[in-house]
C-alpha cells in the first residue's frame, strides 16, 4: 500500500511539471489582422475602430459579433498549427478563418486597462466567439524629438506616456504603432482563472496625406513632427509632456493593420520549484518506507 500510495503521489506531481504548461494554456498561434473597410479613429489620447463597421468581413461572423466587425482575419504566415509561429488557434474552438470578422474594443488613456474583452475572434464555422482577449496594457511611448528621426529608424511619441510610437517611413510618411499586452482564452466568457495565453503585438497605421495638415515630407507626406504639431504638441523637445500640448481631442482617420501572436503561459519559477520538492519528498517518502519493508 505504500509502494503505491508513494509512487503515485510522486508520479502526479512528476506529471504537473512537465504537462502543466500545455494544461494551463487555452490559445496559441499568430494572426494577421486588417481593418477591411472599417477605420480607426485616433486622437491624442484614444483609438476607436469604428465606425464605419468592417462590412466586407464573413456575414456569419459579423452576425456572431452583434452586427458589426471592427475588422478581419487576414492570411496567416506559413507554420505549424499548435505552435506560436502557426495560425492563431483555440484548443477547444479552432483557428478563426481567413476573412472572418474581429471584434475590437476601443481605447482611451482616461479609461485605462484592463479592458476586457479588448478582441474577440469567431471559432472555426463561425457559429459563436471562439477566442477572447483581454488588454492589460499598452504601450507608454518613448522620446519625444519627433523632429530628429530618420527612415525606419526609431520612434517618437508626441508626449511623454502617449501610448502611440511614431515612425518616419521609407516614403516620407508616418508609421504609427499601438503596442498592447494581455491575455487570451478560449470561448466567449469572462476571463478564467486559469487556461491563460500570453497574448502580445501591434496595431499600425500609415499616414502619407492626410487632409487639413500641410506635410513636410516626401511629395508632401505628414511626418511625426507634422502630427506632433498637429495635435499641438512642442516639436524639438525630448521631454514633452502632456500638459504642453494644446489640441489632444484632434483627429485622425484611416485604416489599420495588426500582428498578434499567443503563447503558452510558463509557470512561475517558485511554483515549479515547490512542485519538484514535493515531488522529491514523495520519493523519499516511497523509498524510506520501501527500506523498512
Amino acid at each position: 500500500m505504500y509502494r503505491i500510495e508513494g509512487v503515485t503521489l510522486a508520479i502526479s506531481a512528476l506529471a504537473l511539471i512537465l504537462s502543466g504548461t500545455d494544461a494551463r494554456a487555452a490559445v496559441i498561434g499568430t494572426v494577421n489582422t486588417s481593418s477591411g473597410v472599417a477605420l480607426d479613429t485616433v486622437t491624442g489620447t484614444s483609438i476607436t475602430f469604428a465606425p464605419p463597421c468592417d462590412t466586407s468581413a464573413s456575414a456569419a461572423s459579423i452576425a456572431v459579433l452583434g452586427g458589426c466587425a471592427m475588422g478581419q482575419v487576414g492570411a496567416y504566415n506559413a507554420g505549424t498549427l499548435g505552435t506560436a509561429a502557426g495560425p492563431l488557434e483555440s484548443t477547444i474552438n479552432g483557428v478563426p478563418p481567413v476573412g472572418s470578422g474581429i471584434f475590437v474594443a476601443g481605447f482611451s488613456t482616461s479609461s485605462p486597462p484592463p479592458i476586457s474583452p479588448f478582441m474577440r475572434f469567431v471559432n472555426s464555422t463561425q457559429t459563436a466567439i471562439g477566442i477572447s482577449v483581454e488588454l492589460d496594457s499598452v504601450g507608454t511611448g518613448t522620446q519625444t524629438n519627433c523632429s530628429t528621426l530618420v527612415v525606419n529608424g526609431g520612434g517618437c511619441s508626441i508626449y511623454l506616456g502617449a501610448p502611440f510610437i511614431l515612425f518616419l517611413n521609407a516614403s516620407g510618411g508616418t508609421s504609427i504603432t499601438l503596442p498592447i499586452l494581455g491575455v487570451a482564452w478560449d470561448g466567449g466568457g469572462a476571463r478564467p482563472a486559469t487556461g491563460v495565453s500570453n497574448f502580445s503585438g501591434s496595431f499600425t497605421t500609415q499616414l502619407t496625406q492626410v487632409a487639413g495638415i500641410t506635410g513636410t515630407g516626401t511629395n508632401g507626406n505628414v511626418t511625426p513632427a507634422d502630427l506632433q504639431a498637429y495635435f499641438g504638441c512642442p516639436t524639438g523637445s525630448s521631454s514633452t509632456a502632456a500638459g504642453s500640448c494644446t489640441a489632444l481631442t484632434r483627429s485622425l482617420t484611416s485604416s489599420n493593420s495588426g500582428t498578434f501572436t499567443a503563447t503558452f503561459v510558463v509557470p512561475e519559477p517558485q511554483t515549479v520549484s515547490m512542485t519538484l520538492i514535493g515531488a522529491g519528498l514523495c520519493l523519499l517518502r516511497f523509498c524510506r518506507r520501501r527500506k523498512r519493508a
